[in-house]
């Protein structure tokens, strides 16, 4: 069991010059915190569109665990071992939208 904590944001972000800044914005969309079990648990929050800026898309899901898990992404995901993405505990990791809807399953690594 272990406690995660999502956040989706933006990452479209201008210097005073106006040139790119690939950062996070200080303001996130949303966020959640999952208390994670051996079962596939989904996301409430979900990006609700695919924001595409010059060719790219600008949103994206961080998640920080403090224990390892599996992640999987998509309209209806489910996370499980050896698929998706595998979190090591207290790494934050961040994943680019890829569909409008999109959440965000979590499970246990064990």
């Amino acid at each position: 069991m272990a406690i995660c904590h999502i956040t989706l944001c933006d990452v479209r972000n201008n210097s005073l010059t106006g040139t790119t800044m690939p950062v996070p914005q200080s303001v996130a969309i949303d966020a959640e915190t999952i208390t994670t079990s051996g079962t596939s648990q989904q996301s409430t929050i979900a990006a609700s569109q695919l924001n595409i800026y010059a060719g790219a898309s600008t949103l994206i899901w961080t998640v920080v665990s403090t224990s390892n898990i599996w992640v999987d992404f998509g309209v209806d995901p489910t996370a499980d071992a050896g698929s998706g993405w595998f979190v090591p505990a207290g790494v934050p990791m961040s994943f680019s939208v890829t569909v409008s809807a999109e959440k965000i399953a979590v499970k246990d690594a064990t």
